[in-house]
């Protein structure tokens, strides 16, 4: 079920989702362009309310954590908002 297919589901509810979870996703082996692409995807497709962003409940536990800070600089660039590492540092 998408992110979208969910949320509509539970009733536009907050939920929580978006990127495949295994090994193979984009959010664990993708470029950090294709990551950004995904989240910009998933924010236009299901809107900026009542969403989290997430592999689903888990992710692999040797994914580089750099890879969250690409969906968030992604959803800030989506968002309009600021990107620069002093601001983000105050965050």
């Amino acid at each position: 079920m998408s992110l979208k297919d969910g949320k509509n589901y539970f009733g536009g509810r907050c939920v929580l989702g978006g990127f495949d979870n295994r090994k193979m996703g984009v959010l664990y082996s993708g470029s950090k362009q294709a990551v950004k692409n995904e989240t910009k995807r998933l924010l236009e497709e299901t809107g900026t309310v009542g969403v989290i962003l997430g592999g689903d409940c888990t992710v692999p536990s040797d994914i580089d954590h750099e890879r969250f800070s690409w969906v968030r600089e992604a959803a800030d660039e989506f968002m309009g908002l600021l990107t620069d590492n002093s601001i983000r540092a105050g965050r």
